[in-house]
């Protein structure tokens, strides 16, 4: 994969975080997990983008259920606090060709690079080997 741009860091680096903190919590959490709620959260997030109004997304898996809370607390702190505000309708921050018009939009095209990573490391043997590699590099 490549390295993420700068300005999209810090946003990355909040939510694995978050899932580290909740690998901790439960270790019976397994890739295949956090997919579930990457794949969940970036649905939310980019009808969110559309101005469409959504229920939060569930799970009837607990650990699921906690990770995708607690990934939707600490994105919605970041936003909040105005963490990443410098980041919307920026000319400097864009996703091809368009800015990030708002938060969801950015959150959005975090997941999908959370997402695509899990997909990546997915691939190679075991259940945990995205879990494990972000464990030791958060």
């Amino acid at each position: 994969m490549t390295e993420p741009a700068e300005y999209m860091k810090p946003v990355l680096h909040s939510i694995e975080t978050t899932i580290v903190s909740l690998y901790e919590e439960f270790p019976r959490m397994v890739d295949a997990d956090v997919l579930w709620c990457c794949e969940k959260l970036h649905d939310y997030y980019k009808k969110t983008a559309q101005g469409k109004e959504l229920e939060d997304p569930e799970s009837p898996i607990q650990r699921k259920q906690d990770l995708m809370d607690e990934l939707l607390n600490t994105l919605e702190e970041r936003e909040a606090e105005g963490m990443d505000s410098e980041l919307i309708n920026n000319p400097d921050c864009r996703q091809g060709e368009a800015m990030y018009s708002s938060h969801a939009m950015l959150y959005t095209a975090a997941i999908k690079r959370i997402r695509d990573s899990v997909r990546f490391w997915k691939k190679e043997k075991g259940k945990t080997v995205y879990l494990n590699f972000i464990k030791n590099y958060v």
